[in-house]
């Protein structure tokens, strides 16, 4: 397996000073991996969760998984950052290249959609402002499918271990 690399920087507290370091394929397998826990117990808790805070996890946690992917077929990194925040470009993007997907982006992915990319209604909420997305229930699951389609791509398990 190649391994394709995003570079980013960031800012540090001391003046003056800047770090940097590459996302991986499995770096961002991971980092949704760890999205989708925190849905996970949330899903198997009593615990009532606000649907944009929910919304937010999933939608961050399929935006890393199909970033993974994209990242391990050698795709161009500037056009992965053309792709932005859309979880339907993403979509697309890895359906055309040979993620196992449905063609057709689900109904509770174009949902996501809204409430992730552009406005960020799930991180920055409006005055009279309602998301809609589909049930926890339905999210989780078919978030938990596309982790593994992802997974089997990058030849790693549910903890982001190479499979051996």
């Amino acid at each position: 397996m190649s391994e394709s690399v995003i570079t980013v920087s960031a800012s540090v507290i001391s003046e003056n000073a800047t770090m940097s370091h590459e996302s991986t394929s499995i770096s961002l397998y991971r980092g949704s991996l760890n999205y989708f826990t925190a849905s996970d117990i949330i899903i198997n808790s009593n615990v009532k969760c606000p649907s944009d805070s929910f919304g937010f996890l999933i939608s961050h946690s399929l935006e890393l998984s199909l970033k993974a992917y994209l990242l391990s077929t050698n795709i161009d990194e500037t056009k992965i950052k053309k792709i932005g925040h859309s979880l339907i470009k993403a979509w697309n993007k890895c359906f055309q290249n040979g993620l196992g997907i449905e063609k057709e982006v689900p109904q509770w992915v174009v949902l996501l959609d809204a409430g992730h990319s552009n406005d960020f209604l799930f991180r920055y909420s409006k005055t009279n402002t309602g998301i809609v997305t589909a049930s926890k229930e339905v999210q989780h699951h078919s978030l938990s499918n596309i982790i593994d389609i992802v997974g089997e791509n990058l030849n790693l398990d549910r903890n982001g271990n190479v499979k051996t």
